[in-house]
């Protein structure tokens, strides 16, 4: 029992520097694909990649800010009407904010690189994103416990 329960322990303090890895993995990862896709030079890479962090510490950011007003949403019903109007204006102010530096981001990409390279980021990103999934399920476009994703039968 208390081997048990040091084991659990254990693991349980393990899953920080667990996830940590998964990050650095999936991180080399995009580097690569995007080095790869974008045909980046080093001075590319170099200047591509210092960029990038920076846009995406800013997003970063502004979902912190998206997850502290979506905690309100718990308390509407004790939320006065001045306050519900309030975090819905912060929550539009803070999507044209994530629009912008989305935008901002592939115009500096333009001068970084070219514009057909820089075009084509946002749909490498879901293209990477689309991957990550698909390997995380299994090749075979399987979940972990091996049923098909999507909708059960009949109700596609």
């Amino acid at each position: 029992m208390k081997n048990t329960l040091i084991a659990t322990l254990l693991s349980i303090l393990a899953l920080p520097a667990i996830a940590q890895k998964e990050n650095d993995k999936i991180e080399a990862l995009r580097v690569a694909f995007f080095t790869e896709k974008l045909n980046l030079t080093a001075e590319e890479s170099s200047e591509f990649w210092v960029r990038h962090n920076e846009h995406e510490s800013q997003l970063s950011e502004i979902r912190e800010q998206k997850k502290e007003v979506g905690s309100h949403v718990k308390n509407l019903d004790s939320m006065t009407e001045d306050e519900i109007r309030r975090d819905l204006e912060l929550v539009r102010d803070l999507d044209i904010l994530e629009a912008e530096i989305r935008t901002n981001f592939l115009l500096d990409c333009i001068n970084i690189l070219d514009a057909p390279r820089a075009g084509k980021i946002p749909f490498l990103e879901r293209e990477f994103r689309k991957a990550i999934l698909e390997k995380r399920r299994g090749n075979d476009g399987r979940s972990q416990n091996g049923r098909p994703h999507g909708p059960p039968p009949g109700r596609r």
